[in-house]
């Protein structure tokens, strides 16, 4: 919703051939008309818009598969049933997909929900203090600029060199951030004597310009959408650059959201890699004479005193504040975090964000094909996440090693209430509790369900071929029960997993009529039990013989089956564009226009 208007953007994913004859795809905004919040104004608009666009084109084709989100008045379960009873919109086997980059999103926000909270306003969460990093950068950088971020990076990591009392005071409560400071710091020993007066220098100077900002609300101190960057900026690496020849403070370190983990895991990282550096610039706010003197006289340095204030609050909790041997609570929650991200869960959302390998840049998102057995790898991963696995597991083991360290500090206080070790015990099941629920709501009930398991006699030989045995194997008027399913495993190159064949089918397969399944490819079931028997490979076309026996059989997966996308990603960007159009105040009809010009001259909007 934009200037009083709710829209609902349509993207067309359309099987073509180009002027050189080959398959590929191409997408396009259909429009971003205004539709009400509800799955039958959706739903009414879809098939309005569809209509317009039948009206050019004719009306010899059928939209094969519908990707959207998972929740909302207008998500996918929502819409797709009221799409469905209209006449002459959709295929008889029309499949839905529900978006995979929110479906993972949620499985990470259900568990964090279950373990160590949320983020927000005044809430005391180890992802609030990531946030809180970020902010208090933030206000640093309103405040005076990159010059005053150096400032205050300089004064930090001087006072980690040379400060015996600062050292011995991080190094009680996170003593592994201390070590990170160290191992970071490859100039320690050319380091030049720095003078902590220059941040004084530095506040008076950004006092004497015109401070017009506004005093910080409450609003300031939870979750937001990310931030745009400054076109000075533009060019840095989103990372933090540290110079063996000077100190150079951190670049476009952007604001987290918990629901977004593509922003919310690096900064997770950032946060666990200068730690100690944030604290120390927190903790130099807060001793700064020049700052204390001039807190009332600007708006820009109160936003700085008060996020220092809250961060510092965060930082410094432990699970016993008497035992100086205790590591930071929401600092060991973090590294769980990273274990997590590290292990496994950032490499399936690179997976998602995939292109199919027939189709290259024109195959973006189309990766539905993978996504049977992408789900029962996750699922795996899930299964796994128990205290003995990621303590013992020498595959998993080295993703956790610092976690445990912390967490074997941490003293029994007798009541999970009170954050002693008896939490720390329970978070790896309860964590996996939280993702298993998300998996099994958005994910599994997709992917081991007729129609979608079609897709599934376009993907990796190695599944598909053994796939199309067993549906002949039941065609033939026997039970799935008493299928030889086989035995052995094989390597999917794009997941970086060894997959049990055998097992994969009979979970895949448990939960769908077949019979569905069967009737979908019944015009080219024939082809496709050559297919398996004769070891050919859409992939590779030198199997496929000469004579164009399988041409009907590409054609079919090319229009019917590879279209479909696993995730709604190239949908979002247009929405974004959408956002942006109508911030002058651009009505329905021109701020669809922008959009188009967008879309068709980029064709694919990655």
């Amino acid at each position: 919703n934009k200037c009083k208007m709710d829209h609902l953007v349509k993207v067309i994913t359309a099987a073509v051939i180009n002027s050189d004859g080959m398959r590929i795809f191409e997408s396009f905004m259909l429009d971003g008309n205004i539709s009400g919040k509800t799955a039958q104004s959706a739903a009414d608009d879809i098939e309005r818009s569809l209509k317009l666009l039948k009206s050019v084109v004719g009306d010899d084709w059928r939209i094969f598969g519908v990707v959207a989100d998972s929740g909302g008045g207008t998500s996918g379960p929502a819409v797709f049933p009221l799409l469905s009873e209209k006449d002459g919109l959709l295929s008889p086997f029309a499949k839905l997909v529900r978006c995979l980059m929110h479906a993972l999103n949620l499985m990470l926000q259900k568990a964090m929900d279950n373990t160590v909270g949320s983020q927000g306003i005044k809430k005391d969460t180890c992802v609030q203090m990531v946030f809180l990093c970020v902010q208090l950068y933030d206000a640093i950088k309103q405040a005076g600029g990159l010059a005053l971020v150096d400032e205050f990076h300089t004064a930090a990591t001087e006072e980690l060199v040379n400060n015996d009392e600062f050292i011995e005071e991080i190094q009680q409560f996170s003593p592994g951030a201390y070590e990170d400071f160290v191992a970071d710091l490859t100039m320690k020993n050319d380091m030049e004597d720095i003078d902590v007066g220059d941040l004084g220098e530095a506040v008076d100077e950004i006092l004497r310009e015109d401070d017009s900002n506004a005093p910080a609300t409450e609003d300031d101190l939870s979750a937001s959408e990310p931030r745009e960057e400054s076109g000075e900026e533009s060019e840095e690496e989103s990372e933090f650059v540290i110079g063996a020849d000077d100190l150079v403070g951190f670049r476009q370190l952007n604001k987290p959201n918990a629901l977004r983990w593509g922003s919310m895991y690096p900064a997770i990282k950032a946060v666990l890699k200068h730690f100690a550096r944030f604290y120390s610039m927190a903790v130099l706010v807060k001793k700064s004479e020049q700052i204390k003197r001039r807190v009332k006289k600007s708006s820009n340095i109160s936003n700085i005193v008060k996020y220092a204030d809250e961060l510092l609050k965060l930082m410094k909790k432990r699970a016993d504040l008497e035992d100086t041997e205790c590591p930071g609570t929401f600092y060991t929650q973090l590294l769980f975090l990273e274990g997590i991200g590290d292990w496994f869960y950032i490499r399936m959302l690179n997976c998602v964000m995939g292109t199919h390998q027939r189709y290259g840049e024109d195959g973006y998102g189309l990766t539905s094909y993978l996504w049977h057995v992408g789900s029962y790898i996750l699922k795996g991963y899930v299964d796994k996440i128990t205290e003995d696995t990621l303590r013992n597991d020498p595959e998993v083991k080295p993703y956790f090693e610092k976690y445990f360290e912390n967490v074997d500090k941490i003293p029994r206080l007798g009541d999970i209430r009170e954050g002693g070790r008896e939490w720390y015990d329970r978070l790896p099941r309860a964590f996996q509790i939280g993702m298993r629920k998300a998996f099994n709501d958005h994910i599994d009930s997709v992917w081991r369900h007729d129609p979608v398991l079609t897709l599934l006699v376009s993907g990796p030989v190695a599944l598909a071929h053994p796939f199309i045995r067993l549906l002949k194997h039941v065609r033939d008027g026997h039970s799935r029960d008493v299928f030889p399913f086989p035995s052995g495993s094989v390597n999917i190159p794009y997941f970086q997993a060894d997959v049990d064949v055998g097992e994969f089918l009979q979970w895949v397969t448990s939960e769908a009529d077949l019979s569905k399944v069967l009737e979908e490819l019944d015009e080219v079931f024939d082809l496709l039990v050559d297919y398996a028997e004769e070891g050919a490979n859409v992939d590779v076309p030198a199997t496929l013989g000469a004579e164009g026996k399988y041409d009907k059989l590409v054609a079919f997966f090319h229009q019917k089956l590879d279209g479909l996308a696993c995730q709604a990603q190239k949908i979002e960007n247009h929405v974004h564009q959408m956002m942006l159009n109508s911030k002058n105040n651009k009505g329905e009809a021109r701020r669809t226009w922008l959009c188009w010009i967008r879309s068709f001259i980029t064709r694919r909007f990655n």
